[in-house]
């Protein structure tokens, strides 16, 4: 039976190397049964890695390596996520820090830098952890990546918001453009300011790494659905000019066939929008998109188009640029939540950058007239 079960938890770790839960299974196996100690220590730092946010790899890796510095170490880390979290019926007690081996310092600083940023919670983090967090980029970009992950598992249910929303932002500043993957989910994501600090990692990614940024756009492009391919094209917007990027925008069109009458017509939009944006009136490349495609715009979408096209066209061609916000706007400051139990009523009335555009488009404000009304502003 035990064989049977072992190879069951080892194909649900293969078919999804990042399932949180999978991979603390496996590790509770591996130590139940006592069995390879190498198979063991590697199932537990990839627990750590895949689940940040909880106790359990850290509490295992203190089991590993019990009676050393290094076993202390983890085990007080575990000890005081225990406490943190909220279905820790008991609580524990938390460990008196202590002077560690500074090898054992410098392999633990990743993890009590993302520790910190959860426990935070909507409170402000000061610019030193977010420089401490920068200068162990690898590290802490996979805890990151872990945290995200958890986070869409529904397994954060203490802060999870604020930690995705600074998760997001970290890892666009670290600017690996594989991240763009992680971020693509969270775009239009309409609660707190998660939609809004995954959109800001695209444009910080794009806006360093443009060409490589612009490769992984077209591979996101490729495998998602609809949904994705829209937001695709409505982020080539934001890349600076390099070579291949309006045949990237043109390359979506090659999608469109798979998609239903209303799909095809929300990716067209997005394309139009884009093109407009780059190009400004009498865009060639609107065009083009026109003359292949009017026969999947409805008049209602045509229309609504006409209206998003005359206000772009009054600002003239978007050049992208430096965001107007840090890294350090984006993650140190604090949240601010929403009371549960009495609605937020502003004094003025504000559209949010998730909320229906003005214009009754039916689009969000941010991927919308937000851009023409800032530059307004």
């Amino acid at each position: 039976m035990e064989p049977t079960l072992l190879a069951g938890l080892r194909r649900a770790v293969e078919k999804d190397p990042t399932d949180p839960e999978a991979w603390r299974d496996l590790a509770v196996f591996l130590e139940r049964s006592g069995g390879d100690r190498a198979a063991l220590e590697d199932a537990a730092w990839r627990l750590v890695y895949a689940w940040p946010t909880s106790h359990e790899g850290y509490d295992m890796l203190g089991r590993l390596f019990a009676g050393t510095p290094r076993g202390e170490a983890f085990a007080e880390l575990a000890s005081e996520k225990l406490l943190f979290d909220p279905e820790n019926p008991y609580g524990a007690g938390v460990r008196a820090p202590k002077e560690r081996p500074p090898e054992v310092a410098q392999e633990l600083e990743p993890h009590l830098l993302i520790h910190r940023l959860h426990i935070a919670g909507p409170d402000e983090i000061e610019r030193e952890v977010v420089d401490r967090i920068l200068a162990r980029a690898e590290e802490c970009g996979r805890l990151l990546c872990g945290a995200l992950v958890c986070f869409a598992h529904d397994l954060v249910p203490e802060a999870g918001g604020t930690l995705a929303a600074r998760a997001l932002a970290l890892l666009g500043e670290i600017g690996q453009p594989d991240y763009l993957g992680i971020a693509t989910p969270y775009l239009n994501y309409d609660e707190g300011d998660i939609g809004d600090h995954a959109d800001w990692a695209f444009r910080r990614i794009a806006s360093r790494r443009p060409a490589e940024a612009l490769d992984r756009m077209r591979l996101i492009a490729a495998i998602g659905d609809a949904g994705k391919v829209a937001d695709m094209a409505e982020q080539i917007a934001f890349v600076p000019d390099v070579p291949g990027r309006a045949e990237a925008l043109l390359g979506l069109m090659s999608r469109l066939a798979e998609f239903s009458p209303d799909e095809r017509e929300m990716v067209l939009l997005a394309m139009l929008t884009t093109a407009t944006l780059l190009e400004g009136k009498h865009s060639p490349l609107a065009g083009r998109i026109r003359a292949e495609h009017a026969a999947d715009l409805s008049r209602r979408a045509q229309a609504q188009f006409r209206k998003v096209e005359a206000d772009l066209i009054k600002l003239g061609p978007y050049v992208a640029g430096e965001e107007e916000y840090d890294v350090y706007d984006m993650v140190c400051d604090g949240f601010e939540l929403e009371d549960e139990e009495l609605p937020y009523v502003r004094e003025t009335p504000k559209i949010g950058r998730n909320d229906p555009c003005w214009c009754g488009s039916g689009k969000k404000y941010k991927k919308c007239h937000l851009a023409g009304d800032e530059a307004r502003d």
